[in-house]
């Protein structure tokens, strides 16, 4: 099935137009934590081939990146975009909480 390409992001389907409802569990690792990159797009009703091509990589590399235990920040960035969304990133203290501004990495995730 394919996904609406607008400005290098993927537009979700809503579940009338993609024909089903289908419920998703979440990916657990071996400690049983959720996978994030993997919790996100499910989350977000896209399927790895469909991000996949947004990102410009193969749907083998997206599921490897998937299962990573630590991804970077720029990685992250490019994942959360391309599913349409915008990364923000705070630093929490007791008394007080600073949104950190980061510099715009227009680096791709690895292939």
């Amino acid at each position: 099935m394919k996904m609406k390409q607008q400005r290098g992001r993927v537009s979700r389907k809503t579940e009338a137009t993609r024909g089903s409802t289908r419920r998703r569990k979440s990916a657990t690792g071996a400690d049983g934590s959720v996978e994030l990159l993997q919790e996100l797009r499910l989350r977000r009703q896209v399927t790895q081939e469909e991000l996949a091509e947004v990102l410009g990589v193969r749907q083998a590399t997206l599921s490897k990146l998937e299962r990573r235990e630590n991804v970077t920040v720029a990685t992250l960035r490019n994942f959360v975009e391309a599913l349409g969304g915008e990364l923000e990133v705070r630093a929490r203290f007791s008394d007080e909480t600073i949104a950190i501004d980061l510099p715009y990495d227009p680096a791709p995730v690895s292939r």
